[in-house]
């Protein structure tokens, strides 16, 4: 038999308790392990029957001694490619912390199949990302890395190798004990193939098998999904976080922690146990907080108690909610000629005739205050935007942040998550037909943000969001708004500037124009701004 080579566990490196099976996590790391196993499981079947009697071994010996070198062909030694295959699901933006003894070192995201690092503001590599977090000796970035909702990047690539077809996987042609080919079965996880007989066993096993690295790194993957820095990265109990991302393949956004603070004072502490001094209060349109002491000290109003129903900061957030409000109860608008002979000539280029029979409108919609006939045309432009953008999950609560937008809704009461109740949705229609739609922020008179815009797949190219567009920006020139922003995807950023007037904006001057505001933030995207035309006298 095999003798005990290991002391220390791979987890925690604590001593291992003696006992003369090999074992690789203590008990602590892994509390099945000092359970009996059940015979039928993989794991219990890898840990005994890759051990070789010294008959078995001395016969297999022979064998190899005997073929030496009349075998070629595949031989997998060391599994490179495992932990890479996180890259193939994660989508670019996926926020990604390195945590160590449950705190949080670094953080960046995904992008193309690296990470950013928020640090040095560079992409890396995961282990030049440990390497910034201090932690380059320990060289096990994978073990440590997580994704915003407690999932390791490890724990992520062996699932993600148990999911793969052997196709896929190109499998070993020859067997790693003997080096010999013929009659050879793969481990259920990586590469490696092997002669029943090789590995103590009667035949072929129905039953999933792993082989010897691959056990370790089954208990690995289970230490990792319980242990603290997990559950300081967001794991929930009760939640499948792995089959949430693969199944999904979702961006995820977490509740920052570095939002919010008083616009006046631009502190971030508060008090709503009781109503004092740093009780904070928040316009209903521009969404920016206020100290109520800061209120009373900077701009004489002196609150008495939080106030019930709408609070605007300034006479210019009141004016613009009563303006929006009457174009929402005004319904859809017509599209002027100009606008429509956009569509039309769009169509002509392709060679399309235009429908002019089925009458085009633009409408705002705001879910907070949406009739029936609103919160249907909400509904139909949520799948015209899940077109174009994948779910956006909020980590600490599992909701796709799309329809939540969509909907202007504010999270339950006494639940984590986004307030989208100051979210307005524009939607071009044709006929019934919602045909594109557009997000829109009216943060006062300073600042509108457009976080989402989409068409319908089969109609883009035709003029329909340019129309919308053209509808949006003139009721902010109604509004007399004076900033408009958006984020941008690194593919889309040539048509927002040279289509659509929009430029890049130093993060000084932008934070300038916020005056205490937040944006819509989307991991992997650029902040482009323009200003918005001067009302004509």
């Amino acid at each position: 038999m095999l003798t005990r080579t290991r002391t220390n566990c791979l987890n925690c490196n604590g001593e291992l308790p003696s006992q003369t099976e090999e074992q690789f996590l203590c008990h602590q790391c892994c509390p099945e392990s000092n359970q009996p196993q059940d015979p039928t499981s993989p794991l219990a079947c890898s840990k005994s029957s890759s051990r070789l009697t010294p008959s078995s071994k001395e016969s297999l010996l022979k064998r190899m001694s005997a073929s030496k070198g009349a075998s070629t062909g595949k031989v997998t030694t060391k599994d490179t490619g495992l932990h890479k295959l996180v890259f193939k699901v994660l989508l670019d933006g996926t926020e990604v912390t390195y945590y160590v003894d449950g705190q949080k070192i670094i953080d960046g995201y995904i992008k193309d199949q690296r990470i950013y690092c928020n640090h040095c503001n560079k992409v890396v590599s995961p282990s030049a990302f440990e390497a910034h977090a201090g932690e380059g000796s320990r060289r096990k970035p994978y073990d440590n890395i997580y994704t915003s909702n407690g999932v390791s990047l490890h724990e992520l690539s062996m699932r993600i190798s148990k999911d793969m077809q052997l196709s896929e996987r190109e499998t070993d042609d020859l067997c790693r004990e003997c080096g010999l080919g013929g009659d050879i079965f793969p481990c259920k996880m990586c590469p490696r193939s092997f002669h029943p007989a090789c590995v103590g066993l009667p035949g072929v096993p129905s039953e999933e098998w792993f082989c010897d690295n691959c056990t370790i790194l089954v208990q690995k993957e289970k230490a990792l999904a319980a242990n603290k820095n997990a559950k300081a990265a967001g794991r929930q109990a009760g939640v499948d976080s792995i089959e949430q991302i693969l199944k999904r393949a979702i961006r995820i956004v977490p509740i920052c922690d570095d939002l919010g603070g008083c616009a006046l004072c631009k502190k971030k502490d508060f008090n709503n146990s009781v109503f004092d001094e740093r009780t904070v209060i928040l316009c209903d349109q521009c969404e920016k907080e206020y100290h109520v002491g800061c209120l009373r000290s900077e701009w004489q109003v002196d609150l008495k108690e939080l106030p019930e129903g709408e609070w605007f900061c300034c006479d210019s957030c009141s004016e613009i909610r009563s303006s929006l409000d009457k174009m929402i109860s005004e319904g859809a608008q017509p599209l002027s000629e100009s606008d429509l002979d956009i569509i039309r000539k769009k169509h002509e280029s392709k060679g399309l005739i235009m429908d002019t029979d089925t009458e085009i409108r633009w409408q705002l919609v705001a879910g907070r205050s949406a009739t029936a006939d609103g919160n249907s045309l909400l509904s139909s432009a949520v799948p015209v935007i899940h077109q174009s953008f994948d779910p956006i999950i909020e980590a600490h609560t599992g909701r796709d942040l799309i329809p939540e937008m969509v909907h202007g809704r504010r999270p339950k009461e006494g639940m984590p998550g986004q307030d989208y109740s100051g979210m307005y949705c524009a939607v071009l229609t044709v006929g019934s037909n919602v045909v594109s739609a557009a997000l829109l922020r009216v943060m006062g008179g300073d600042v509108a943000e457009l976080p989402l815009v989409a068409t319908s797949m089969d109609l883009q190219g035709l003029g329909y969001f340019q129309v919308l567009f053209s509808c949006i920006e003139r009721l902010l020139v109604s509004l007399k708004v004076k900033h408009f922003m958006l984020p941008a995807a690194h593919e889309a950023e040539a048509i927002w500037m040279k289509k659509f007037g929009f430029s890049k904006i130093p993060q000084d001057q932008m934070e300038a124009y916020l005056n205490g505001g937040h944006l819509t933030v989307f991991h992997g995207t650029l902040n482009l701004y323009k200003a918005v035309p001067l009302p004509e006298s």
